[in-house]
């Protein structure tokens, strides 16, 4: 009788053991997350291109892009456009 209730003690050292590892891995792991979270916008946040600051410069900038293909400036270059109104309609979008 006494080694059942032996037998039985370990196996619930165990269990709470394992509950407590896990636990912990769960917390681990949930601060993982959180930080590349937090980190992940700041890195995916588009930075300005201050050589858009005029119609003239963005129409040189479109008229060289097949000499010297910029993608990563294609967005703020749409961004600048849009906030201008030069899509507003088809006599001043150039079309």
């Amino acid at each position: 009788m006494a080694a059942g209730k032996l037998t039985k003690g370990r196996a619930d050292h165990r269990s709470n053991r394992a509950q407590a590892w896990r636990r912990g891995m769960t917390g681990l792991a949930a601060a993982l997350v959180l930080a590349i979270a937090s980190v992940a916008p700041a890195a995916a946040a588009p930075q300005p291109n201050p050589a858009l600051n005029s119609t003239d410069t963005m129409l040189k900038w479109i008229n060289f892009y097949r000499a010297k293909p910029e993608p990563d400036v294609l967005p703020a270059l749409v961004r600048t456009l849009s906030a201008r109104q030069a899509f507003k309609d088809a006599e001043t979008s150039g079309a």
